[in-house]
């Protein structure tokens, strides 16, 4: 089946679209009425920019697998995989096709397969995801910018949440 149950005239229709809406909302010389459609695009600029990471970490993760495969079956390395300028993104009760510029989504990527491979840890990941974040928005001339990655912020709340838990209360007794 299609993308949104589509053909793929529709498919690249949409692409088309999503990148137009992108270099609307990021003509300096636009008028105040593109307002809406820069809050619309950041959103789902932010959205793929997320699903970005996460596709640069997940498919490092299936690429290194292949490669130590193929390695063990004395075949050609696969290919490295790259990053995609197009993807969907949720809105409301559907999805829609949402574009960043390759080199946006490609950095994005990289960081994915980086945090993959521990090669930063999740502070580090989320710092330079936001810094990669506030460059969309100041080209998108969205202030303020949005929040990267907020689903891995809460994962190291909660994780710093449950340590806190685990600490002993230095005001009750020790127990026998």
């Amino acid at each position: 089946m299609a993308l949104f149950g589509r053909s793929k005239d529709t498919q690249k229709e949409a692409m088309v679209a999503a990148k137009r809406d992108f270099e609307i909302a990021s003509d300096p010389d636009a008028p105040g009425s593109v307002r809406r459609i820069r809050s619309r695009v950041a959103l789902r600029c932010k959205a793929l920019l997320d699903k970005t990471f996460v596709d640069g970490a997940q498919r490092t993760e299936r690429h290194e697998q292949a490669v130590i495969v193929a390695i063990n079956n004395g075949k050609p390395q696969p290919e490295a995989p790259k990053a995609r300028a197009f993807g969907t993104v949720p809105a409301f009760d559907h999805e829609v096709m949402a574009f960043l510029p390759q080199e946006f989504a490609d950095r994005a990527f990289d960081l994915g397969r980086r945090y993959q491979r521990v090669e930063i840890d999740a502070k580090q990941a989320i710092d330079y995801m936001q810094a990669l974040a506030d460059e969309v928005c100041a080209t998108l001339q969205v202030d303020p910018p949005f929040e990267a990655l907020r689903f891995l912020r809460d994962e190291i709340t909660a994780e710093e949440g449950e340590e806190d838990g685990d600490e002993a209360d230095p005001q009750e007794p020790p127990r026998p």
